[in-house]
């Protein structure tokens, strides 16, 4: 991949882009929805036999679910949410321990038959989605245009699979990259239990890490990953309750989705699928809340943003964006990158909440590209949007991801990372200012460097594995 010309000026915008389920489909059609469906319902018939595979199409009250995975398995996350009150709500009366014993057995069952079908599901994605590099050419190509002409570049990733990542690794320089996992301090599991062997895993950053001005910026990344919907490399410690960020490819030479269907390993995969009916509530829980929290930081100071293979169809996803539209100092134009005529334009304004009989010239502010990501930096489309006028850039400092007016402050604790300001740094929020005279001196300047060779040591490792 080529490196910006040395004759050119350095680009100094921030980019903002959410890419969805269409960048994968660039790379696999059959991860289509319906298709992907169905060969998820093809492989619980196989495992489980025709009377799992009815009931579980049964259960949806949604005709369209046997089309959406995600509909799908709706019923089971809200009667897995209604199993736990169930229980808690036993510890109040003063019935019978059997009739406790009998719900939790229930629970339990119901809980393997989940695991089931939820680890056939992102097993089923895991394999249509491996990465070759000989097939990565529409992805390659449209993230690489961002890549160049971004002084900055955040994507939000909403697919659970790790082609965006497995892109990025190839053609950043060493040094530009980060994602959602801590840069060092790898610790050793065995996520598959005893017979699947060990395999090194990493936390994943605090919200601060993500955050505009803090280390990301710090330590030059100059491109950044969020993960808003979790992947298929992140599973929970049982005990501790920690995300850890494995390499996807130590995922499956553990034979990871085996065991966790088996009840081999209590290490549970962390991602949001569930119906629009809890997303919501889901992605406001730790670590999505951390994805979604820096993004939507991230939007307000881009100066354009990109949305690529989405459909609009989650509406926390739009809140999220309706919001930052609404409350940027500019209007940033936006690129909107599809393979069809879906979503429409109406679907993309009202999603955004933007009435473009208030905008002069608001057409040139959403424009739209429908033959798929990798025609686009080509397209006239591209060459509309990079010609609009950026949006009027928010000063850090403007920047309030949390909202005191507005947002609970229960959402945003970091419950599960304890955060160490190293010496030689202002903390706004243990440190008097008046305390800090803000000069360089060789302590600060060495305490700067550990940190940054510390956080560099991601870009070894993030190419041994994806």
């Amino acid at each position: 991949m080529s490196d910006p010309s040395p004759f050119q000026p350095e680009p100094t915008e921030k980019v903002a882009a959410l890419v969805g389920n269409g960048i994968s489909i660039a790379y696999n059609p059959l991860l289509r929805m319906p298709d992907l469906t169905r060969l998820i319902l093809a492989r619980i018939f196989q495992e489980s036999g025709p009377a799992a595979h009815d009931a579980l199409v049964a259960s949806a009250a949604d005709p369209a679910a046997a089309a959406n995975f995600e509909t799908l398995f709706g019923p089971m996350e809200d009667l897995r949410e209604d199993l736990r009150r169930m229980l808690a709500l036993c510890d109040m009366t003063s019935g019978p321990d059997e009739a406790r014993m009998w719900l939790g057995k229930t629970t339990d069952v119901f809980l393997e038959a989940r695991r089931h079908a939820v680890s056939h599901a992102l097993e089923q994605i895991d394999t249509l989605a491996e990465a070759h590099h000989d097939a990565m050419g529409a992805i390659d190509k449209f993230l690489e245009a961002l890549r160049v002409i971004s002084g900055l570049l955040t994507i939000a990733n909403l697919n659970y699979d790790s082609l965006v990542l497995s892109s990025l690794v190839e053609m950043c320089p060493p040094g530009h990259l980060c994602d959602m996992k801590r840069g060092y301090g790898t610790s050793v599991f065995e996520i598959a239990g005893t017979a699947g062997g060990k395999y090194g895993g990493r936390c994943l950053r605090p919200v601060r890490e993500l955050l505009p001005g803090e280390w990301a910026d710090l330590t030059g990344k100059k491109v950044r990953l969020l993960h808003l919907h979790g992947s298929l490399t992140w599973l929970r410690h049982p005990e501790t309750g920690v995300v850890y960020a494995f390499d996807a490819s130590d995922v499956r030479a553990s034979n990871y989705w085996a065991a966790w269907r088996e009840g081999r390993t209590r290490w549970e995969s962390v991602v949001v699928l569930t119906n629009q009916a809890r997303k919501s509530s889901v992605v406001a829980e730790s670590p999505f809340r951390e994805a979604y929290r820096a993004f939507a930081a991230r939007l307000l100071e881009a100066d354009r943003w990109v949305i690529a293979g989405y459909s609009f169809g989650d509406e926390c996803v739009n809140a999220m964006l309706a919001k930052a539209w609404r409350e940027h100092r500019g209007r940033p134009p936006v690129l909107v990158v599809t393979s069809g005529d879906w979503p429409t334009r109406e679907v993309v304004l009202r999603a955004l909440e933007f009435d473009e009989s208030e905008v002069e010239d608001a057409a040139d502010l959403v424009i739209f590209h429908r033959d798929g990501a990798g025609s686009v930096p080509e397209s006239a489309a591209w060459a509309r949007w990079r010609a609009s006028g950026a949006g009027l850039r928010v000063a850090d400092e403007d920047v309030l991801p949390f909202d005191p007016d507005e947002d609970d402050p229960e959402l945003y604790e970091e419950d599960l990372h304890e955060f160490v300001m190293p010496d030689g740094y202002y903390d706004p929020e243990n440190d008097d200012q008046d305390d800090y005279d803000g000069e360089d001196d060789e302590d600060s300047d060495e305490e700067y460097n550990r940190v940054r060779l510390e956080h560099d040591e991601e870009d070894r490792d993030i190419r041994e594995g994806r």
